[in-house]
This record gives structure tokens, C-alpha cells and sequence, in this order.
């Protein structure tokens, strides 16, 4: 660090643009549609479930519902934010969560991990890379489990933390 201060200046090579750039010891990074150009995905992945069956959609549409309708509701501390949607959009459908759980693997993580890869912001990621590699810490919070996310990605180097009521765990990270 700089004496007298939090930031140092410096200028973009390429621009000329002044820089101010701010010290921190930990980035806390949201992973959707942070480190990936989301309107893509959604319209790759949206022209995939085109093609799905219409129980397949069903599942999605519920489980997305059940998704917002988590974040208007309370849930217990000690829940999996991503178990309960699970849970209530198997109980709103009167299908058995394996099935619901399945779908959802497939649809939510395997298929769009083809996508991230090819519309991750590469730019950011390699700015997250050089503020790990200068002793800075990162963790990456997503509304739903994100390691296959996080290596489709080829993102690595996170101490990932999942979940949107999961901010008790930001004080575990290593």
C-alpha cells in the first residue's frame, strides 16, 4: 500500500485513461452472470428447452418460481436455500424430488457449462487471476451450487461459497 491512503493511480496503456485503483485484502464475486455474459446462455440455453420435452419445461418454469419465490420468502438458517426449492417444486408438481433433482442437474448446470465457457468474460477473469496471484483472496457466491459452474468456466482458485442466505459462511473462508 500506498502511505496516506487506500488507492494507487496509474493509466491504462492502451487508453491513456487515468486508473484509480482500490486495495482490498478479499473480492466477493457473484458468479451469475458476473463472470459469464448471461444474455447469451439464457438465449442458447432458452432455444435448447425448445426443444425439451414439455415436462421437462415444467420443471424448469416451477423450479425458477420456486427460486423467486425463495427470495420473498424466510427460510431456516440452517437450510439449503437450493434443498428447498428442490423440496417445493417436487411437492407443487407431485413428482419425487429425484426426478425434480435430475432434470435440474441436467438443465441448470451440465448443459449450460457448453455455453459459460464460450461466453465467460475472459478479461475479468484474468483480472481476478492477477489479484489472487498479488495475495488477494476471492470467494464466489452463486444462488445455486456452483462448482461445475465454476469449472466449466475454468475459473479455479475460488473458495466457493453457494446460496443466497449463505453469507454465515463468508467467515470460514480460508
Amino acid at each position: 500500500r500506498r502511505p496516506g491512503g487506500n488507492t494507487d493511480r496509474g493509466f491504462d496503456i492502451e487508453t491513456g485513461v487515468e486508473l484509480i485503483v482500490t486495495r482490498y485484502a478479499a473480492w466477493l464475486i457473484d458468479l451469475d452472470g458476473t463472470l459469464y455474459r448471461s444474455l447469451p446462455v439464457k438465449v442458447a440455453m432458452g432455444i435448447e428447452l425448445c426443444f425439451a420435452s414439455r415436462h421437462v419445461r415444467r420443471v424448469i418454469r416451477a423450479f425458477r418460481r420456486e427460486h423467486e419465490g425463495l427470495r420473498r420468502s424466510e427460510t431456516p438458517s440452517d437450510a439449503s436455500p437450493f434443498a428447498v426449492q428442490l423440496a417445493r417444486t417436487a411437492e407443487q408438481l407431485s413428482r419425487p424430488i429425484e426426478e425434480v433433482r435430475a432434470i435440474v442437474d441436467d438443465w441448470m448446470f451440465a448443459r449450460p457449462g457448453r455455453w459459460l465457457r464460450r461466453f465467460r468474460r475472459r478479461e475479468l477473469l484474468e483480472e481476478i487471476a492477477r489479484f489472487r496471484a498479488n495475495g488477494g483472496r476471492t470467494a464466489l457466491v452463486s444462488d445455486y451450487p456452483a462448482r461445475r459452474k465454476r469449472e466449466a468456466l475454468g475459473a479455479p482458485g475460488f473458495s466457493v461459497v453457494h446460496g443466497f442466505f449463505a453469507a454465515s459462511t463468508w467467515s470460514t473462508m480460508p
